[in-house]
């Protein structure tokens, strides 16, 4: 069973390997080595790295205030770099919150899901639309 586990788990993840150099570029810029990184954020990652008040502002923050605080005109393309990556991670993160809530509201009102009950308990900023498309989903599953 440990093993069926594990093999499970390789294969979900089996994707982040691909990208592996660029989710440790944006989750360690200071620490990376820039004869890694794509063309077109070399010359802003070494600006970045040599800058030291970045690199004191890093230590404190979330990666995503950091790479918000992140001047555009100075680096335009490490912010778009970071961006794509961290994207990846914001959607699973607001679709699993969204699940979660509506779990919790489901099962404390045992009841059908109504819309007004989940637009009161869901306080993230979702759309309009994958509000429904949630509630549709989940209302095809009960």
């Amino acid at each position: 069973m440990v093993g069926d586990l594990y093999s499970e788990f390789l294969r979900r993840f089996e994707d982040f390997k691909i990208i592996e150099d660029e989710i440790h570029l944006i989750s360690f810029p200071f620490a990376c080595d820039v004869d890694n990184v794509p063309t077109d954020i070399l010359l802003e990652l070494i600006d970045l790295q040599s800058d030291t008040a970045l690199g004191e502002d890093f230590k404190p923050a979330s990666l995503l205030e950091f790479y918000s605080s992140l001047s555009k005109e100075n680096f335009p393309n490490t912010k778009k770099h970071a961006r794509k990556v961290l994207v990846l991670f914001g959607s699973t993160y607001t679709y699993e919150q969204a699940s979660s809530v509506m779990k919790f509201t489901k099962s404390k009102h045992r009841s059908s899901l109504l819309m007004t009950i989940c637009q009161m308990y869901l306080t993230s900023p979702l759309q309009t639309f994958n509000l429904t498309l949630m509630l549709l989903l989940t209302l095809k599953k009960g």
